[in-house]
């Protein structure tokens, strides 16, 4: 099972189909499933002069006005994944590189 987080879910503002930011491919960010190019609407944020982060992936895989608060599973290109809302204290670079301590 994947581990993801959620800002890195996104639907395309053109076909509708649920993704994430690793099923992108290089440079040019492009819908996985239709192949047209996205922009930060996808990922929920409002454009304009203050770009803002509006909308989040939910746990039905459809947009929500509010932050998920606590983890859940999701169906993305039938693989099921758990989407991780926020990030404990012990999770970073610091305590990543713990374990090569001596």
């Amino acid at each position: 099972m994947r581990v993801l987080l959620i800002h890195g879910l996104g639907i395309c503002e053109h076909c509708g189909s649920l993704f994430t930011a690793w099923d992108i491919k290089g440079a040019d960010w492009s819908c996985p499933a239709c192949g047209r190019r996205i922009t930060n609407t996808s990922f929920g944020y409002k454009q304009g002069e203050n770009i803002k982060k509006v909308k989040w992936v939910g746990k039905e895989g459809r947009w929500i006005t509010e932050k998920p608060q606590t983890n859940f599973d999701l169906v993305i290109n039938s693989e099921r994944c758990q989407v991780i809302t926020k990030l404990d204290k012990t999770f970073g670079p610091r305590n990543q590189m713990s374990c090569f301590r001596r």
